[in-house]
């Protein structure tokens, strides 16, 4: 059975993604589908540019989540992530709010809508991103705000931060959690932390091959279909309000955007 993939290239041929097009939505194209290389690409980018960025103003901060669990186990990305996390403490959130213009200088965006969580995204449109969490202590322990559905993620001793120990994502030095282990296993992953397990976001149900009947094909077809047409409303969506942001800001970002646009236009 042709997959949904495989029919959405039908209509559009399948590009790397930069930063004046939509991210990859990879997690979604297929269930063993890994992050393509382009996104590896813009992920490494910003990782590298946001630690150099907090290192150099000297703000206090952390790896954490995903990457910090990616490090560990290979010194690289988990093949599956889609964005990269830090962790930083609230009392210098004004002194990470001001470092937006010079985000935008450097070509990106800063997305501040969420004080929950700061996101440094690749550009308006291509929103692959950073996550900068902010934690505020409370009697030696340290929580976030964001998703307090998953509150025993976002809760832990602040001892965890008292002295930051190294680890290396690709070839890096990276400031961590320490005890990495008791981190990770108590207040993150559990103690199988260091077995991969990934979760794939889909409208397609898991079918077992003695389920599949010709309805059951049929059903699955129309369940592919109305997800490409979904997608293709929400992008259609997005484009018209980035163009309404590239038209009408006058952040530096949209004028640098409008400027390269305009001399590529000319050349």
């Amino acid at each position: 059975m042709k997959s949904f993939l495989q029919q959405a290239l039908k209509r559009k041929k399948w590009q790397p993604c930069t930063k004046l097009t939509e991210r990859c939505e990879f997690w979604v194209w297929e269930k063993d589908y890994l992050r393509p290389e382009c996104c590896t690409d813009h992920l490494k980018e910003l990782l590298f540019f946001t630690e150099e960025l907090l290192t150099k103003h000297g703000i206090f901060h952390w790896l954490d989540f995903g990457s910090l669990l990616g490090a560990i186990r290979n010194e690289e990305m988990l093949l599956w992530d889609t964005d990269i996390d830090f962790g930083f403490l609230k009392a210098d959130i004004e002194q990470v709010l001001a470092l937006k213009q010079e985000i935008e200088i450097a070509g990106y965006y800063f997305d501040t809508s969420d004080k929950n969580v700061l996101r440094i995204c690749y550009s308006p449109i291509n929103t692959q991103h950073v996550d900068l969490f902010p934690w505020e202590e409370e009697n030696e322990y340290l929580k976030s705000n964001w998703l307090k559905e998953k509150a025993e993620k976002f809760y832990f001793p602040s001892q965890f931060i008292s002295e930051l120990k190294p680890v290396i994502l690709y070839d890096k030095s990276f400031p961590a959690p320490s005890p990495i282990d008791d981190f990770l296993s108590t207040y993150r992953y559990g103690i199988g932390y260091m077995t991969p397990q990934r979760f794939v976001l889909s409208s397609i149900p898991e079918i077992a091959p003695e389920e599949f009947t010709p309805i059951v094909e049929q059903l699955l077809d129309e369940i592919r279909e109305r997800d490409y047409y979904i997608q293709q409303l929400e992008n259609r969506i997005f484009i018209k309000r980035f163009w309404k942001w590239y038209n009408h800001s006058n952040s530096i970002l949209a004028r640098i955007i409008r400027t390269s646009y305009q001399s590529t236009k000319n050349r």
